[in-house]
Formats: structure tokens, sequence, C-alpha cells
């Protein structure tokens, strides 16, 4: 009797060790902050989504006076390019 408490107490613990040092898999978060976006297309082509590529800081506008970037959440079906009905900002070439 007295081994199988010491048994079971000696797995319990051993099993209590081991969980304390198991790490779960972190969960994919998914930022909802609006991001930076570089417009790539033509004054045509503002609502074309693939027209933006993805800018880690503000791109900053130098040119001609046409839209150059936006802010806006990614698109939950394409994280690669924004979703435009969340556009928060849109920054203009400024003229030169």
């Amino acid at each position: 009797m007295n081994k199988s408490k010491s048994f079971i107490f000696g797995l319990a613990l051993v099993l209590g060790v081991a969980g304390a040092f198991t790490t779960k898999a972190s969960k994919t978060i998914r930022k909802t902050d609006p991001v930076y976006w570089t417009f790539n297309g033509t004054p045509a082509q503002v609502n074309d989504p693939s027209k933006y590529s993805y800018s880690q800081d503000d791109p900053g506008c130098a040119g001609d006076g046409d839209l150059c970037a936006i802010q806006a959440n990614r698109s939950s079906s394409n994280p690669n390019q924004p979703n435009l009905s969340t556009a928060s900002g849109q920054e203009y070439h400024t003229p030169q």
C-alpha cells in the first residue's frame, strides 16, 4: 500500500512539474490597428485594393498632388491588401 501511495504521489509530482514547463502554441494575433499602405496605381484605380502595398512606416509624400498613401486595416480575406472601407487617413503628394 505504501508503494502505491508513493508511486501515485511521485507520478503526480512529475506531471505537475512537467505541466509547469509545458508551453502552449501562441495564438496568431491579428492586429486591427490601421497600417500604412502606399498607393501604386493611377487616380482611376484608388478603389482597387491590389494597387496598394504595405508600408511599415509612413511613406511620406512628395510629387504632384495625387493620392500616395492611406491608413487602413488589413483585409480579412487578403492580409496583403487594405480593407478600403476602414481607411482612416489619406495622404497626397505635395506639389513641388
